[in-house]
């Protein structure tokens, strides 16, 4: 009886345990098309190409403090060259921590406290 007891107990404990929902990397890149600052530099590439181009995109992975995260490279891909806007951190377990690469300092910190 003691074993049953314990086996119905061990497996509610594990059943119960979910693990965290990962986020793909499209819906990573959504997250980071709709903040404002890419949005800003979207239209300013819009411009700057009479509309024949718009933002672009490199995502990598990365690990942040052990934590999985999309590394969002935001910027004007050209014919020549890359051009780097922004680089973002989304976490892939929690997809409301958007982190960004501050050029200044070289600190990966929230975009909450990211000043332009």
């Amino acid at each position: 009886m003691k074993k049953s007891i314990f086996l119905v107990l061990a497996f509610l404990v594990f059943s119960c345990h979910q693990p965290a929902k990962k986020y793909t990397q499209e819906e990573a890149e959504a997250q980071v098309l709709v903040l404002p600052m890419v949005q800003e530099a979207s239209k300013h590439i819009y411009k700057i190409t009479n509309g024949k181009h718009g933002i672009s995109f490199i995502t990598e992975e990365d690990l942040i403090e052990k934590k999985p995260f999309y590394q969002i490279t935001v910027g004007y891909n050209s014919a020549v060259r890359f051009e780097t806007y922004h680089i973002f951190y989304v976490n892939k377990e929690n997809k409301e921590d958007v982190r960004i690469l501050d050029p200044v300092s070289g600190e990966i910190i929230p975009v909450s406290e990211y000043k332009k």
